[in-house]
């Protein structure tokens, strides 16, 4: 080809001063896409070619409104000897014809931030002699522009008054939940019904547009702060006017204070049970006239499972100088992140509001999880022997969960999975367990049972005879056999208890020994880690083994 310069593709910025392209386009026609964005985004076009006759070198100039659009990006999308850069040349030309449909470039464009709502066209045009092919014969092509739609940026948030402070004090922090609505019984005012916490600080604001526009009451230092009476589920009144009589909530809005519960019972505090059997201990400090209440019940219930107790027979415990009655609601490892709910009623049946002075808050329920317990150990306690176990402890709860499965989707946090996966044979082997004897009656296994209490189960097989045959002795006691007579069970093992090996004795009828057996709970872990290959009851009985050592070392 002779004309080198005449294969320039040049993009440039040229308003009104290029030659259009015959409409019929015998050779092809040069078509724009089309594409929608809101102002501040990113849009892209191509330049596409169709029905080309053939063309192997062009020239366009391109058009686009430079108030609305910014061009940020050009691609050619070609084969053949090119370069391009927003703002300067792009060259292009190849080595031989391009013919039929093909995607010659794509633009990118940005949509100005002030771009109002609209359709803006984006075209190309031509100059006679800049679109030919091969063998430099002009091409006659058409032209179909493109457009880019600019959308209508939407409010993040409709019209009207709403609750701000809860969450933040700009318009991101407002919900849909926080507006007012015209109060029904009083078209003058609005209402909101909501929950409040103690302490929090609160205003009404009035957006338009998206945007603040007013505040109720104006100015700073002004906030109100929420007390208790008026905390947890209220309605709030607003006036967009000043009324004296609201002046104690800065005069635009009021909240009723709650009726405040007649009977009560203080709620001193929740604990779990770190060290002995998993559950969650309820503390109350009763009245004089409420112990001597001989139907005063106090109810624990976890889903379908309830328990009832009387208060008088609630555990007697002493704390900070107090008198406090103590019910339990005992729990499995895969149950720590389940709520159990406690409740009170008198002798007349009449419900009883539980107090918790901590949170200076009364209700007919209150719901807590040994996890809510073990995450509060975890962030607020100083002790760090103590965090250990409460990590150990959630831990166990969460990879049981896993292993059983049980309530997966609402597992316990996992603290520490490295140090469990850690966990060695090497580090197990001290709780293997110890056999004499098995000529008679032979240890066929042990299994711990995890997803109930943590129970150690002895299997036994009698190769003379049946093994109801033989007498049993757990720790210098009697036993008896469990399963369909196939094991000796040791029930209920507390945590700092794991570790502590049963000496079970086995003898026949004359009273002789034939068999003896010591064994502990991790002997079972011992045994997993070496001969299972179930990976998630590897890791169970992993943090069951770090749960015990931080036991042991907490409670030492």
């Amino acid at each position: 080809m002779k004309r080198i310069l005449a294969l320039a593709l040049i993009l440039v910025l040229v308003l009104g001063m290029s030659v259009t392209a015959s409409a019929e386009g015998e050779d092809g026609k040069f078509v724009v896409s089309s594409a929608e964005a809101l102002p501040g985004e990113e849009v892209k076009l191509t330049i596409d070619v169709k029905g080309a006759v053939g063309v192997a070198g062009i020239e366009l100039d391109l058009e686009y409104n430079d108030s609305v659009l910014e061009w940020t990006d050009v691609t050619l999308e070609v084969d053949g000897f090119k370069s391009a850069a927003v703002g300067t040349s792009i060259t292009w030309y190849g080595d031989d014809d391009f013919t039929g449909d093909f995607t010659f470039a794509t633009l990118t464009f940005k949509v100005k931030e002030d771009a109002a709502p609209q359709e803006t066209a984006v075209t190309v045009t031509y100059k006679e002699g800049n679109v030919y092919n091969f063998d430099e014969v002009d091409q006659d092509m058409a032209i179909e522009a493109g457009k880019v739609t600019v959308k209508a940026l939407e409010p993040a948030i409709a019209d009207g008054f709403y609750l701000i402070g809860v969450n933040g004090w700009t318009e991101k922090d407002i919900a849909e939940t926080d507006k007012f609505e015209v109060n029904p019984e009083n078209t003058a005012e609005y209402m909101l019904k909501t929950n409040l916490e103690i302490g929090k600080e609160i205003k009404v604001v009035e957006v338009k547009d998206g945007k603040i526009a007013g505040w109720y009451p104006d100015g700073i230092d002004n906030n109100y702060t929420v007390d208790e009476p008026h905390s947890g589920d209220v309605t709030i009144y607003f006036k967009p006017y000043y009324d004296n009589a609201w002046s104690g909530f800065g005069g635009y809005f009021y909240i009723p204070a709650k009726e405040e519960p007649k009977a009560q019972i203080e709620l001193y505090g929740v604990s779990t049970t770190l060290g002995g059997q998993i559950g969650l201990n309820f503390l109350l400090v009763p009245t004089d006239e409420q112990l001597n209440d001989e139907g005063f019940k106090v109810t624990l219930a976890n889903g379908a499972a309830v328990k009832e107790f009387a208060l008088k027979d609630g555990k007697v415990r002493t704390w900070d100088g107090r008198t406090m009655y103590q019910f339990t609601f005992a729990l499995t490892a895969k149950q720590m992140s389940e709520k159990v709910e406690i409740k009170a009623v008198n002798g007349s049946g009449e419900a009883v509001a539980l107090y918790r002075p901590i949170e200076k808050k009364a209700s007919e329920s209150f719901s807590f999880s040994v996890v809510d317990y073990l995450n509060k150990v975890v962030a607020e306690h100083s002790n760090e022997d103590l965090k250990a176990l409460a990590k150990a402890m959630s831990d166990f709860g969460s990879l049981t969960q896993v292993y059983v499965p049980y309530n997966t989707e609402n597992r316990a946090a996992l603290w520490n999975l490295d140090a469990v996966t850690g966990v060695s044979a090497a580090d197990l082997a001290p709780y293997m367990a110890e056999v004499t004897g098995g000529d008679v009656v032979a240890l066929t296994g042990s299994t711990l049972v995890l997803d109930d209490q943590t129970d150690l189960r002895i299997y036994l097989e009698a190769k003379d005879g049946a093994l109801t045959d033989y007498t049993y002795q757990l720790d210098g006691k009697a036993a008896t056999l469990k399963k369909n007579n196939t094991c000796i069970e040791v029930s209920n093992i507390a945590a700092n208890k794991l570790d502590l090996f049963h000496t079970l004795v086995v003898k026949n009828s004359a009273g002789d020994t034939v068999l003896t057996v010591k064994i502990c709970a991790l002997s079972y872990a011992y045994s997993t880690v070496t001969n299972s290959d179930n990976q998630n009851l590897i890791n169970a009985v992993k943090a069951l083994y770090l749960y015990n050592q931080k036991a042991d070392a907490y409670f030492k």
